[in-house]
């Protein structure tokens, strides 16, 4: 069975939570230079492929890419092709994806990160979430 939120149907999509134990897989990356010969996305690419491949061994719904992470510098010091976002943006996006994950039905949601800079705002992030009156696990 598809296990990628993005290419099942409205008609199979509840299937698709019930038969992932209601469980749903953010795949987490950035879009940042990675040395000179590999592509910007190589973070997110990997992310992506490996919580895909994951999915075929256990069961789990495959949310569409999380493309934001923390990269340090400010928007001019980065280089071509980088894209920021503010930490506080970042982390309310992940939020409101996260409470609309969860009206569809999943109460335990997991983020799959291929990037550094997020471990420590994502730490921050799971405690304060974790902390709320949610219906859902982060």
């Amino acid at each position: 069975m598809e296990t990628r939120w993005l290419y099942v149907t409205s008609e199979n999509f509840n299937e698709l939570r019930d038969t992932s134990n209601l469980t749903c897989v953010i795949p987490m990356g950035c879009v940042e230079k990675h040395s000179l010969h590999l592509p910007l996305g190589t973070d997110i690419i990997q992310a992506s492929e490996i919580a895909y491949k994951a999915s075929q061994l256990e069961n789990v719904c495959i949310f569409p890419d999380f493309t934001f992470g923390d990269v340090s510098g400010t928007d001019f010091a980065q280089p071509a092709g980088t894209i920021t976002l503010p930490l506080e943006t970042i982390m309310l996006l992940l939020e409101q994806l996260c409470d609309s994950i969860a009206r569809w039905g999943f109460k335990k949601i997991l983020v799959y990160n291929c990037h550094g800079g997020n471990k420590a705002w994502l730490k921050a992030f799971a405690r304060n979430i974790n902390n709320k009156n949610k219906d859902y696990v982060f």
